[in-house]
Protein backbone atom coordinates (compact mmCIF):
# COMPACT_ATOMS: atom_id res chain seq x y z
CA UNK A 1 0.00 0.00 0.00
CA UNK A 2 3.20 2.54 0.62
CA UNK A 3 4.32 1.57 -2.84
CA UNK A 4 0.85 2.42 -4.37
CA UNK A 5 0.79 5.73 -2.40
CA UNK A 6 4.18 6.65 -4.05
CA UNK A 7 2.99 6.16 -7.27
CA UNK A 8 -0.29 7.96 -6.81
CA UNK A 9 1.90 10.75 -5.06
CA UNK A 10 4.44 10.56 -7.84
CA UNK A 11 1.36 10.86 -10.62
CA UNK A 12 0.14 13.73 -8.73
CA UNK A 13 3.27 15.41 -8.12
CA UNK A 14 4.09 15.14 -12.09
CA UNK A 15 0.72 16.48 -13.28
CA UNK A 16 0.74 19.05 -11.05
CA UNK A 17 4.28 20.23 -12.00
CA UNK A 18 3.87 19.48 -16.10
CA UNK A 19 -0.09 20.74 -16.42
CA UNK A 20 0.80 24.74 -16.06
CA UNK A 21 4.47 24.33 -18.29
CA UNK A 22 2.06 22.35 -20.79
CA UNK A 23 -0.56 24.97 -20.39
CA UNK A 24 2.14 28.07 -20.90
CA UNK A 25 3.88 26.52 -23.81
CA UNK A 26 0.44 25.53 -25.73
CA UNK A 27 -0.98 29.00 -24.61
CA UNK A 28 1.31 31.60 -23.50
CA UNK A 29 2.21 32.72 -26.95
CA UNK A 30 -0.10 35.29 -28.04
CA UNK A 31 -1.31 35.46 -31.82
CA UNK A 32 1.01 38.24 -33.26
CA UNK A 33 3.86 35.45 -32.49
CA UNK A 34 2.58 33.47 -35.26
CA UNK A 35 1.77 36.68 -38.01
CA UNK A 36 5.14 36.63 -40.04
CA UNK A 37 6.81 40.52 -40.16
CA UNK A 38 6.04 42.18 -43.45
CA UNK A 39 8.51 45.01 -43.02
CA UNK A 40 11.22 43.26 -44.96
CA UNK A 41 9.04 42.88 -47.99
CA UNK A 42 8.27 46.73 -48.22
CA UNK A 43 10.23 46.97 -51.31
CA UNK A 44 9.31 43.04 -53.14
CA UNK A 45 7.78 42.74 -56.64
CA UNK A 46 5.07 41.04 -56.60
CA UNK A 47 4.51 40.13 -60.58
CA UNK A 48 6.46 40.58 -63.27
CA UNK A 49 6.55 40.96 -67.59
CA UNK A 50 8.63 40.20 -70.41
CA UNK A 51 8.31 41.55 -73.49
CA UNK A 52 5.29 43.67 -72.21
CA UNK A 53 3.58 46.24 -74.29
CA UNK A 54 1.04 48.28 -73.00
CA UNK A 55 -1.42 50.71 -74.45
CA UNK A 56 -2.78 53.84 -73.92
CA UNK A 57 -6.64 55.01 -75.56
CA UNK A 58 -8.30 58.43 -76.00
CA UNK A 59 -11.39 59.21 -75.29
CA UNK A 60 -12.28 58.94 -78.63
CA UNK A 61 -10.83 55.33 -79.02
CA UNK A 62 -7.55 56.25 -80.30
CA UNK A 63 -4.31 54.69 -79.88
CA UNK A 64 -2.92 57.45 -77.77
CA UNK A 65 0.34 55.91 -75.89
CA UNK A 66 2.36 52.64 -77.03
CA UNK A 67 4.75 51.83 -73.79
CA UNK A 68 7.42 48.78 -74.87
CA UNK A 69 9.44 47.17 -72.45
CA UNK A 70 11.66 44.33 -72.30
CA UNK A 71 10.71 43.62 -68.47
CA UNK A 72 8.05 45.22 -66.13
CA UNK A 73 7.97 44.58 -62.39
CA UNK A 74 5.39 45.79 -60.00
CA UNK A 75 6.18 46.96 -56.96
CA UNK A 76 2.90 47.20 -54.82
CA UNK A 77 3.88 49.15 -52.03
CA UNK A 78 5.43 51.98 -53.95
CA UNK A 79 2.60 51.84 -56.17
CA UNK A 80 5.17 52.11 -59.17
CA UNK A 81 6.31 49.93 -62.46
CA UNK A 82 10.11 49.28 -63.27
CA UNK A 83 10.82 49.24 -66.83
CA UNK A 84 14.33 47.90 -68.49
CA UNK A 85 14.32 49.36 -71.82
CA UNK A 86 11.62 51.16 -72.26
CA UNK A 87 10.48 52.52 -75.65
CA UNK A 88 7.59 54.64 -75.67
CA UNK A 89 5.37 55.86 -78.99
CA UNK A 90 2.89 59.12 -77.98
CA UNK A 91 0.72 59.10 -81.15
CA UNK A 92 -1.75 62.41 -79.18
CA UNK A 93 -0.73 64.32 -81.60
CA UNK A 94 -0.58 65.37 -85.12
CA UNK A 95 3.39 64.73 -85.19
CA UNK A 96 3.85 61.15 -83.23
CA UNK A 97 7.26 61.40 -81.24
CA UNK A 98 9.44 58.27 -79.74
CA UNK A 99 11.12 58.17 -76.67
CA UNK A 100 13.26 55.61 -75.52
CA UNK A 101 15.70 54.82 -72.48
CA UNK A 102 17.67 52.24 -70.21
CA UNK A 103 15.59 52.62 -67.50
CA UNK A 104 12.05 53.63 -66.44
CA UNK A 105 9.54 53.75 -63.52
CA UNK A 106 5.98 54.06 -64.37
CA UNK A 107 3.27 55.06 -61.76
CA UNK A 108 0.25 52.79 -61.04
CA UNK A 109 -2.13 55.60 -61.47
CA UNK A 110 -0.54 56.71 -64.87
CA UNK A 111 0.42 60.44 -63.25
CA UNK A 112 4.35 60.22 -64.51
CA UNK A 113 6.56 58.00 -66.45
CA UNK A 114 10.26 59.23 -65.06
CA UNK A 115 12.52 57.73 -68.09
CA UNK A 116 16.56 57.38 -66.71
CA UNK A 117 19.50 56.48 -68.64
CA UNK A 118 20.57 57.64 -72.71
CA UNK A 119 16.68 59.06 -72.38
CA UNK A 120 16.38 60.05 -76.56
CA UNK A 121 12.79 61.55 -78.05
CA UNK A 122 12.77 61.87 -81.63
CA UNK A 123 10.04 64.11 -83.96
CA UNK A 124 9.23 62.95 -87.07
CA UNK A 125 12.04 59.68 -86.64
CA UNK A 126 13.33 58.76 -89.87
CA UNK A 127 12.37 61.51 -92.11
CA UNK A 128 14.80 64.18 -93.24
CA UNK A 129 13.73 67.25 -90.63
CA UNK A 130 13.76 64.59 -87.56
CA UNK A 131 14.60 66.37 -84.48
CA UNK A 132 16.79 64.51 -81.62
CA UNK A 133 16.52 65.60 -78.04
CA UNK A 134 19.13 63.53 -75.31
CA UNK A 135 19.25 63.56 -71.68
CA UNK A 136 19.50 61.55 -68.51
CA UNK A 137 16.43 61.82 -66.63
CA UNK A 138 12.95 62.73 -68.31
CA UNK A 139 9.65 62.80 -66.58
CA UNK A 140 6.51 62.32 -68.99
CA UNK A 141 3.18 63.68 -67.18
CA UNK A 142 0.33 62.24 -69.27
CA UNK A 143 -2.67 63.87 -68.25
CA UNK A 144 -0.88 66.79 -68.70
CA UNK A 145 0.83 66.19 -71.94
CA UNK A 146 4.08 67.52 -70.92
CA UNK A 147 7.67 66.61 -69.92
CA UNK A 148 10.13 68.37 -67.89
CA UNK A 149 14.03 67.49 -66.64
CA UNK A 150 16.70 69.13 -64.86
CA UNK A 151 19.28 67.70 -66.33
CA UNK A 152 21.61 69.18 -69.42
CA UNK A 153 19.67 68.18 -72.66
CA UNK A 154 20.46 68.18 -76.35
CA UNK A 155 18.46 68.72 -78.84
CA UNK A 156 19.56 67.96 -83.00
CA UNK A 157 18.04 68.83 -85.76
CA UNK A 158 19.12 68.71 -89.54
CA UNK A 159 20.53 72.53 -89.59
CA UNK A 160 20.48 73.26 -85.30
CA UNK A 161 21.95 72.04 -82.44
CA UNK A 162 20.90 73.41 -78.84
CA UNK A 163 21.87 72.51 -75.57
CA UNK A 164 20.93 73.72 -72.11
CA UNK A 165 20.15 72.90 -68.58
CA UNK A 166 16.84 71.93 -67.68
CA UNK A 167 13.47 71.82 -69.93
CA UNK A 168 10.21 71.48 -70.08
CA UNK A 169 8.25 70.71 -73.29
CA UNK A 170 4.22 71.00 -73.75
CA UNK A 171 3.28 68.27 -76.65
CA UNK A 172 -0.33 69.90 -77.47
CA UNK A 173 1.44 73.35 -78.12
CA UNK A 174 4.69 72.10 -79.18
CA UNK A 175 6.61 74.51 -76.86
CA UNK A 176 9.64 73.60 -75.46
CA UNK A 177 11.75 75.76 -73.16
CA UNK A 178 15.52 75.33 -72.21
CA UNK A 179 15.79 76.84 -68.68
CA UNK A 180 19.38 77.83 -68.16
CA UNK A 181 23.47 78.18 -69.75
CA UNK A 182 21.33 77.83 -73.53
CA UNK A 183 23.60 77.40 -76.19
CA UNK A 184 22.74 76.81 -79.93
CA UNK A 185 24.25 76.48 -83.46
CA UNK A 186 21.98 77.55 -86.82
CA UNK A 187 23.41 76.35 -90.22
CA UNK A 188 21.58 78.47 -92.93
CA UNK A 189 19.39 76.21 -95.87
CA UNK A 190 21.95 76.71 -98.79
Amino acid sequence: MISDMNSKSRVILASVILIPVLLYWGFGQSPQEHIPDNKGLSNTIDYYLEQATIREWSTDGQLAIRLETEKLEHNPQLEVNYLTNPRMTHLGNEKPFYASSDQGIAFDDNSRTDLLGNVAIYSNKGQDDETTLKTEKLSFFPQQNIAQTDQPVTIKSPDSQMKGIGMDINFDDQILNLHSQVEGTHENAK
